[in-house]
């Protein structure tokens, strides 16, 4: 299978249309059909349902699209790398992260790393936990930033120096949105929302002294700001970390750290099998200095 094909298998599930797609690409419509036509009987399957003036994927075609963005993306970050491989530092660093407290460490060292070599250029790409993980392993992320710790055996990790801080992210009507602090027991038959994650259920859990299955929790999450609207309207406090959305007047959210104070660090994470290009590398170095080996 050529690349060249899922460039244009990709540009027709863009637009779903054959003749857009075609003037994009700078071919003619026949030969695109016969592009098409020759992938799906190469792959065996049939990868459009074809419309008066629309096509739209099959089942087969969404599968592939999937998978065709990444080898495509892979393929245009080894080019980018191979072409950025002399002179001045430049090139994408790339980073798999959540929603981190440490994102702050992180961008105030690849602002230094930019004012030395402004062709350094930044890729987020933001996730779940899961999410991350598997952008890492497919070579999509660079580096990983991660919530808590856990197995990173397979890999290189440091510990940056911004631990998060748990607390109680409610509006300004809740009952106890006029406490300084949230101890275990204001928790009680409280509705709440709660990471999904079990490692950081677990740390929450130590902390109450029971279980947090106890609480009375109706949602889980894996990323705040969606979560904060449940805040927002009064339909449950959510347990999470500080530095993401913190006391928000215009919102009426207010976050109270919980008392004893709980806290989770954060952890820079790179592959030990794959190199790290040049600015990649150039950032890890930047936050060794500071940073606790893992």
């Amino acid at each position: 299978m050529e690349l060249r094909l899922l460039r244009y298998f990709l540009a027709v599930a863009r637009v779903k249309n054959i003749t857009r797609a075609a003037e994009a690409l700078h071919v003619s419509q026949p030969t695109l059909s016969k592009q098409l036509s020759d992938l799906e009987h190469e792959l065996g399957h049939r990868l459009f349902d074809r419309g008066v003036r629309t096509i739209t994927l099959t089942g087969e075609g969404q599968m592939l699209e999937r998978r065709a963005r990444e080898i495509v993306e892979l393929a245009d970050i080894a080019v980018k790398e191979l072409k950025g491989g002399s002179g001045e530092m430049s090139g994408a660093i790339r980073i798999g992260a959540g929603e981190v407290r440490g994102m702050r460490t992180v961008a105030d060292a690849i602002k230094s790393i930019r004012e030395k070599h402004p062709a350094v250029t930044v890729v987020l790409k933001s996730g779940n936990a899961d999410d991350v993980r598997l952008h890492l392993k497919r070579g999509l992320v660079d580096i990983a930033i991660f919530v808590g710790t856990g197995d990173y055996s397979e890999c290189h990790a440091i510990e940056l120096p911004d631990a998060n801080r748990w607390g109680l992210l409610v509006n300004d009507t809740h009952p106890l949105a006029k406490r300084k602090f949230i101890a275990p027991e204001d928790l009680d038959g409280i509705p709440l929302f709660a990471p999904w994650r079990i490692d950081l259920s677990t740390a929450i859990s130590s902390w109450l002294g029971h279980p947090i299955s106890d609480l009375n929790l109706i949602g889980e999450m894996n990323l705040l700001y969606n979560a904060s609207f449940f805040a927002e309207n009064g339909t449950a406090a959510i347990l999470t970390i500080d530095g993401i959305i913190e006391d928000a007047p215009s919102r009426q959210l207010k976050f109270l750290p919980l008392k004893p104070r709980l806290e989770t660090p954060n952890y820079l994470v790179w592959r030990k099998d794959i190199p790290l290009p040049a600015p990649a590398a150039a950032l890890v170095e930047a936050l060794r200095k500071p940073a606790t080996s893992a």
